[in-house]
């Protein structure tokens, strides 16, 4: 069985897209899932750069906060992974950022394609939670759709 941290170069060759844009997009498509509702709706993951992924904050007032538990959410976030992708964290504050919220309620994607690639699909199976399984097929066809890549 495969972890994710495994997974992810197989993705990085067959998207045609770099190690950080891959990491940057899974970031902000599953922010939800690694730091909640609460964080996920003052908060959204914006660049990283060797190592450091800089947050974006639509209130300053969660700054202090979000400071004292920066050792935590990128704990969080490299457990998610599975690797240690993620060094340090930088705060910065953009009043007019507009968090994603539910999935149900972010922006009309384009239509996620129908079928992976045979290739895709025999590295999602080797997932072995069911939960994460399925979030991760949702994120390729995700990243295919917005990426405009074909599944093939």
């Amino acid at each position: 069985m495969k972890e994710l941290k495994e997974i992810i170069p197989h993705l990085l060759a067959l998207g045609g897209r770099s190690k950080k844009e891959l990491l940057q997009y899974m970031l902000k498509s599953l922010w939800t899932d690694i730091v909640g509702d609460k964080l996920s709706h003052i908060s959204q993951p914006t660049t990283l750069e060797d190592g450091c992924l800089t947050i974006e904050l639509s209130d300053a007032d969660w700054l202090p906060t979000l400071q004292e538990m920066k050792h935590l959410i990128r704990k969080k976030i490299n457990d998610y992974l599975q690797k240690d992708y993620i060094t340090s964290l930088s705060f910065k504050l953009n009043p007019h950022l507009r968090p994603s919220g539910p999935p149900e309620r972010n922006r009309p994607l384009p239509p996620e394609p129908e079928e992976l690639s045979p290739q895709m699909k025999e590295i999602v199976a080797r997932i072995p939670d069911q939960e994460l399984r399925a979030i991760f097929s949702q994120t390729v066809r995700k990243y295919l759709a917005l990426t405009k890549k074909s599944p093939s």
